[in-house]
């Protein structure tokens, strides 16, 4: 390691050669559990090589074993940013997922792959990532932040029952139980249109003890 290491330098104006070197150092550093030295060196690796996908993961992974989730997390989401700048949105989506698996509360990453999915016309999937998201507005008491995610996916289908759920969680916390009823009542409606019989019974029980 050490000797191989030691070459690094002289194979820096080499870039092929370097990046071999260095991931021969990596597996070594590897085989020793010393995922930090190898953090160093495949970042390294990376700002010269920024689209070598494979260097990337190799240095996700390394960030992930060695326990630092959350830098895993920033470097994902700065190359998430960097995708959606030049329109590379499904890359943009496989980053965003990463991010979700580590940290499932990440806010910007579940707007961001909602919108992707939005945008692509895959209305469920975007509801479901944008029902976590304002769930999570709600849990902070951010009602207004909420409510425009409902709004947002009722414009996109009026229909949508994860739409109607949201404006009328955020209608009960505005103490506007008139307007949170009209939405509980539409999505008892859109239930019993889809023959879900003992959803809408239950729901209409719920709508009454509102």
């Amino acid at each position: 390691i050490i000797a191989l290491q030691g070459s690094l330098h002289l194979l820096e104006n080499q870039p092929d050669e370097y990046i071999a070197a260095i991931r021969k150092a990596c597996a070594l550093y590897g085989k020793a559990g010393n995922h930090r030295k190898n953090i160093k060196l495949l970042q390294e690796a990376w700002v010269m090589n920024p689209d070598d996908d494979t260097l990337f993961n190799d240095l996700i992974s390394s960030m992930i074993q060695s326990g630092e989730q959350l830098k895993a997390s920033e470097f994902l989401l700065r190359r998430a940013r960097d995708h959606i700048k030049q329109t590379k949105f499904q890359d943009a989506r496989q980053e965003l997922v990463k991010i979700i698996q580590i940290e499932p509360k990440h806010q910007e990453a579940l707007n961001l792959i909602a919108n992707i999915c939005l945008q692509s016309g895959e209305i469920t999937e975007a509801a479901n990532y944008y029902l976590k998201l304002a769930n999570l507005y709600l849990e902070s008491n951010k009602f207004k932040e909420a409510g425009t995610i409902g709004q947002k996916l009722i414009k996109s289908d009026p229909r949508l029952v994860e739409g109607h759920q949201i404006l009328a969680t955020v209608y009960r916390h505005l103490e506007k139980p008139d307007k949170a009823l009209k939405h509980l009542m539409f999505i008892g409606k859109l239930l019993f249109e889809k023959d879900h019989i003992d959803e809408t019974i239950s729901h209409y029980k719920h709508c009454k003890e509102e």
